[in-house]
């Protein structure tokens, strides 16, 4: 039987299941190469050579839908979300991803539904970086700056595990900028100095640091 290049010949005609497997699985990972360098379309291709086969696939369901993200469609995009979290509930980048999708479609008018998706993928995995970030994204856009403070600190606790300390500067710096919100110029002042000591050519920190000392000054005259 012929079969065109790329094409996966069908389970129990003329290839034994292993290699049938074999297939799919090398498809999937054409699929996620293509989207890596930004070949959505043809990505989509191996996407749904694979979900022929297996419509249960949750990593191909999930990769399906960060497909259709990049290609702007939304709502198909939470479809195949939702089928992978349906297929494996365990995964958290399924979670944060819908909650990403649906955050979106406009600020303030899904927050809620953000922020428990977003609490689903922390319940898996509580030091889960991306979705930390997210919601203190989300947190900051609802002013709830305090909130965004109790966050910001669980991931400077987290990235104090790395004795490189890759993102002390950013979270001293956002640490800083919480504080500001709250007019707490003072202890702000000393986030910006802690971020600067992270990475002395931190710009965001010196911007943030110099703007704060303005409105310090402004308040004690």
């Amino acid at each position: 039987m012929y079969s065109p290049p790329g094409a996966i010949m069908p389970r129990g005609k003329g290839r034994g299941r292993k290699a049938a497997e074999q297939d799919l699985g090398d498809e999937l990972a054409k699929g996620k190469e293509l989207a890596s360098e930004g070949k959505f379309e043809e990505a989509v291709v191996c996407f749904k050579n694979v979900l022929e086969a297996h419509p249960d696939d949750a990593e191909a369901n999930l990769r399906m839908g960060l497909a259709m993200c990049d290609l702007g469609k939304k709502k198909s995009a939470i479809s195949y979300f939702d089928k992978a979290i349906e297929t494996d509930p365990r995964n958290p980048e399924a979670w944060l991803r819908k909650a990403q999708a649906i955050a979106t479609e406009g600020p303030s008018k899904n927050d809620e539904k953000v922020l428990e998706l977003i609490d689903k993928a922390l319940e898996i995995d509580p030091d889960y970086i991306d979705a930390l970030n997210l919601k203190g994204s989300m947190l900051n856009s609802m002013k709830d700056h305090e909130g965004a403070l109790r966050l910001l600190e669980r991931l400077l606790t987290i990235d104090a595990r790395d004795p490189e300390r890759p993102r002390a500067a950013r979270i001293h710096t956002d640490i800083g900028a919480q504080l500001t919100s709250l007019g707490r110029y003072d202890e702000a002042i000393k986030e910006f100095d802690k971020a600067l000591e992270a990475n002395p050519d931190y710009t965001m920190a010196r911007l943030f640091k110099e703007d704060t000392q303005k409105k310090l000054a402004g308040r004690t005259k």
